[in-house]
């Protein structure tokens, strides 16, 4: 027999207990021992505790105290000699006194060849020896049925509506405790009800098993529990970054917490509060509801909510105004892929900055996410706040000459955008457009600003746009003629818009990203299609596709992929335009 040790790693109340003892019914050794550490309160108890539940009994004069040291020897070494027949020894609830456990471990897989170590710890052990095995959530299928077993034993008539229970236990992160916990209240309660009250889950679910122990009694003592192993510090992190909604990257991390934030999440990972997740940006960290919204109470309780809001406040302003340079750049398929794992995040802080009339921030945060959404093609997105940033913004006052280049490109898209979808145009925001002036640099917000106000004065602005997209730099030149392309295939004239968008491609330059060549591809591909020049179409479908997917506006590249479609039909390639659509 090989001695080895197999650490059962995970979060409070995921079953790390069941599973132990499970696998304790069913190991092939003859001899299996169980050692609960949940109440041993220090390390030094770790060694006597081990020692009483494996039938040793220590002298009266023996001090048990550090393996390393001289006076536990003699209990250690008794200890060995009852685990000279194949044992499974199983050391479950080791979080709390993990170096001790550690300690022992590593001492016996060293020395004794004829024992396996099983230990359940919410933090590994940290030694050579280990093999981690993360127990994962509950999939849906299971959280279901756990819910449905448990909700039927506690009320044998209870209907259940497979959607609201499917629903109720992905908010509950798949953890069995928080599922049984959920599913004892349906007693008392529908199961749409107990949804309703997730809203303070702490408050909620409480009780169950009367047999269970007091940290798995109660949700929150289940978190509590690794929480008050965590240094103040570490503490504190937590109470952060769950303030943030939809997890965060390294670099957040360090922005929010400085320098010491790697050895932070370090901790939190191994203490099992947090999840570590392969991304197409890298690693990112979520916690589970659970949680954040534990440490979302201790915020509020240690009146630190204002200050971490603040905190928030400025990493979002930070990264929106960092990252809005690179979107139209030749690093744009990148910086889009880096936003988008942000967005909600910084959708969140752009609706408390709403709620704070908070018209700086507004702006800076509107900047980068309306060109985002642009990008994607997720006009809509842009759309449900285009109209509060136009009226908050026309009732702000001038912003400082730095400002205002940002300032004059979200008003005039916004004001724009509302306008296009028959929002009408706000007089004020128009009037406060055109008093930003220019800054007379070539910029594009200043040719968004002219091409804005010409659009936006007179009812048919073709005159207007054929002008501006003749004269004035090449992001006037280009603005101008992409939008008068769209108003020109919305008044049917198809030949004229496929000229305007052209005339737009021309200006077009790489140091502005690939999109803009690419977007202006998609139209000219639209307007050939409507006329049913099918091999032009395709052509400029080919061009524009793998940029259209690259930047993830998928709506538009599944346009594209129809049009390859139809183009295939049309020339009778039925079996390709099959194959085709088996793709979309």
């Amino acid at each position: 027999m090989c001695s080895s040790d197999l650490s059962i790693v995970g979060p409070g109340g995921l079953g790390k207990t069941r599973m132990a003892h499970l696998l304790g019914r069913l190991a092939p050794e003859p001899v299996v021992h169980f050692v609960e550490l949940v109440g041993v309160r220090a390390d030094d108890g770790v060694l006597a505790q081990v020692a009483t539940d494996l039938g040793v009994m220590d002298a009266p004069s023996t001090r048990v105290t550090s393996l390393r040291g001289r006076p536990g020897t003699d209990l250690r070494s008794r200890i060995i000699g009852q685990l000279a027949a194949p044992t499974l020894l199983i050391i479950d609830n080791c979080e709390h006194v993990v170096e001790a456990v550690a300690e022992l471990v590593a001492f016996l897989v060293a020395t004794v060849d004829t024992v396996r170590v099983l230990t359940t710890t919410r933090a590994p052990l940290g030694i050579a020896a280990e093999w981690i095995y993360a127990l994962p959530q509950l999939s849906g299928e299971e959280a279901v049925e756990l819910f449905e077993q448990r909700a039927r034993s506690a009320r044998a008539s209870i209907k259940l509506d497979q959607d609201e229970v499917t629903t109720l236990v992905t908010r509950l992160d798949g953890l069995p405790l928080a599922i049984e916990l959920a599913a004892a209240k349906t007693r008392v309660m529908s199961v749409a009800e107990i949804s309703r009250r997730l809203e303070d889950r702490f408050a909620l679910l409480v009780a169950g098993d009367r047999s269970a122990p007091d940290r798995h009694r109660t949700l929150e003592a289940v978190i509590a529990w690794s929480w008050n192993l965590l240094g103040g510090d570490d503490q504190e992190a937590l109470q952060t970054l769950a303030a943030l909604p939809d997890g965060f990257s390294l670099d957040t991390a360090e922005a929010l917490l400085g320098p010491g934030a790697v050895s932070t999440l370090a901790e939190l990972v191994d203490q099992s509060l947090l999840v570590v997740q392969e991304a197409d940006t890298g690693v990112r960290y979520r916690f589970l509801e659970t949680v954040r919204e534990f440490g979302l109470k201790r915020l509020v309780e240690a009146g630190l909510e204002g200050e971490v809001r603040a905190q928030l406040r400025r990493w979002a302003v930070g990264f929106a105004e960092n990252k809005v340079v690179d979107l139209f750049s030749v690093e744009q398929t990148a910086t889009v892929t880096v936003v988008g794992a942000e967005v909600a995040n910084l959708v969140a802080e752009l609706r408390n900055a709403f709620e704070d009339e908070d018209a700086e921030s507004v702006v800076s945060l509107m900047g980068l996410l309306s060109s985002y959404w642009t990008i994607r093609g997720d006009h809509f997105a842009m759309l449900g706040f285009a109209h509060r940033a136009t009226a908050l913004l026309a009732e702000a006052d001038l912003p400082a000459a730095a400002k205002r280049g940002m300032w004059r490109a979200v008003l005039a898209s916004t004001t724009l955008l509302v306008a296009l979808f028959g929002g009408g145009v706000n007089a004020r925001a128009v009037e406060l457009l055109d008093t930003l002036g220019e800054a007379g640099d070539g910029s594009a917000s200043d040719a968004m600003r002219k091409v804005a106000l010409a659009t936006l004065a007179v009812t048919d602005p073709r005159e207007a746009l054929a002008l501006l997209g003749h004269e004035g730099n090449r992001h006037q030149r280009m603005l101008a003629m992409m939008l008068l392309s769209h108003v020109l295939e919305n008044a049917g004239d198809l030949q004229s818009a496929r000229q305007a968008a052209r005339q737009a491609l021309a200006a077009v330059d790489a140091e502005d990203g690939p999109w803009a060549r690419a977007q202006l591809q998609a139209q000219l591909a639209s307007l050939s299609a409507a006329d049913e020049e099918t091999t032009a179409a395709a052509r400029y479908v080919a061009e524009a596709l793998p940029v259209i997917k690259a930047v993830r506006a998928e709506e538009d590249a599944i346009q594209l992929q129809t049009m390859l479609v139809l183009a295939d039909i049309a020339e009778g390639r039925v079996e390709a335009a099959q194959a085709r659509k088996t793709l979309l």
